[in-house]
């Protein structure tokens, strides 16, 4: 699937477990209930995406990748392999499960804020 084009696709209910989506576009879609568990998305545009409601990221490789602005609330990034250069900037991660599997705290804006131990 490297270099899919699936620009303002309705990705609903779909597996795309071990997938490799390096370079795919998914400008603009809708996004619900995806399985990307250990999927890798390198420099996929996720730019303006409308919907990430229930998608799940654990175990995947996140680099280079926009993710600004989005209600990641639903979102499960426990055990991400890698997440560099993942932009998360005024994206709501609230409720969102974190890379240590841990739920992030209500007013995570932008970055995942854990419980203190």
């Amino acid at each position: 699937m490297i270099n899919t084009n699936l620009a303002q696709a309705q990705v609903f209910g779909v597996s795309a477990a071990g997938a490799d989506l390096t370079g795919a576009n998914l400008m603009q879609a809708h996004i619900e209930q995806v399985d990307f568990i250990y999927a890798t998305l390198v420099e996929t545009n996720l730019s303006g995406v409308k919907y990430v409601i229930n998608v799940n990221f654990r175990g995947a490789t996140l680099v280079s990748i926009n993710l600004s602005g989005l209600d990641l609330t639903t979102a499960n990034f426990c055990r991400v392999r890698r997440l560099d250069a993942v932009d998360f900037t005024g994206s709501d991660l609230s409720g969102a499960v974190w890379t240590t599997c841990e739920r992030c705290q209500p007013g995570s804006i932008g970055m995942c804020i854990l419980q203190e131990r």
